[in-house]
């Protein structure tokens, strides 16, 4: 059925099909196609999803997808794996075919087997076909190969009726956050292995007036892992009018701190394990606001 000049309705395929007659623009079938299950297909016929579109989507507030833990189960962490599967991965830029001269060529056939071209319509529309230059087109973009991710993330690969492989982009985001997140402490860890950075309030232990330089103020703390208990021996300067060890956490975080009897030179202090959970951890001396030296142990 012809809904004026420009455009045809029909129940075909088990659905309702919106087409275009040849000579409008942009003729052709599926323009908008609703399947007897209630899929909508834009551009192409439904087959799996609900809705199917064969171009680009714009949106101006958005796209939301429901992640209501209520509605999840066996939930688990993913951290401490998704660096290493990332690493793995290949960024390209290339084009990507968006449409193909064969696919037109049956899209005219189709429409005549159908009788909405006549043969001399159909004829005109493939010798159009022939004169374009490069009947395929193509799209430039970034992204990745589907059968590479699908390797490492098979979750996030999925496979259309026509065997066309497609990417869940949107479900990289939690793998990034994760892999952030291991990276951040990889970078910790390599800054301590170092220097320590100065906190706010805190001076360089050469701007101390030099005469400590090149002293060793604070000892490694024995045994190292702490199990039950440990001993940190140290020193200070003349003159020191405030003292303390403080303990960091890998991630910067302040767990303790112990302040010194300035009146004592050299003395030592003892820690527990009691006093911190399973991990890296980073203590440094400082008086005067000046910090005279840093180590890092383990607790176990």
């Amino acid at each position: 059925m012809y809904l004026g000049p420009n455009w045809g309705i029909e129940f075909s395929e088990n659905g309702l099909n919106f087409w275009r007659p040849f000579g409008s623009s942009n003729w052709g079938n599926y323009k908008l196609f609703i399947d007897q299950s209630g899929k909508i297909g834009i551009g192409r016929k439904p087959i799996t999803h609900a809705l199917e579109v064969n171009g680009r989507v714009w949106t101006t507030q958005g796209l939301l997808i429901t992640s209501d833990e209520r509605l999840k189960r066996n939930v688990v962490d993913i951290n401490g794996m998704c660096l290493s599967k990332l690493a793995k991965l290949n960024g390209k830029f290339y084009e990507k075919q968006i449409s193909s001269e064969t696919d037109r060529r049956k899209n005219v056939m189709k429409m005549l087997s159908e009788g909405k071209i006549s043969n001399e319509e159909s004829q005109a529309a493939l010798s159009s076909l022939s004169r374009v230059a490069d009947g395929d087109s193509y799209k430039k973009e970034f992204g990745f190969m589907s059968q590479e991710i699908k390797e490492l993330f098979p979750e996030l690969v999925e496979q259309d009726a026509d065997g066309i492989y497609a990417v869940n982009y949107t479900g990289f985001i939690p793998i990034l956050v994760e892999a952030i997140k291991e990276l951040q402490v990889k970078i910790k860890v390599l800054e301590n292995n170092g220097q320590v950075s100065l906190r706010s309030g805190e001076k360089s232990v050469s701007s101390y007036g030099g005469n400590i330089v090149g002293e060793e103020c604070l000892s490694q703390n024995a045994p190292n892992p702490i199990e039950n208990s440990s001993k940190i021996n140290y020193s200070l300067p003349e003159g020191t009018t405030s003292a303390a060890i403080s303990f960091y956490s890998i991630n910067g975080a302040e767990v303790k701190n112990v302040p010194l009897d300035v009146n004592v030179r050299s003395g030592s202090i003892t820690v527990t394990s009691a006093d911190f959970a399973t991990g890296l951890y980073v203590y440094k001396l400082i008086a005067n606001s000046v910090l005279l030296g840093f180590k890092k142990f383990i607790s176990k």
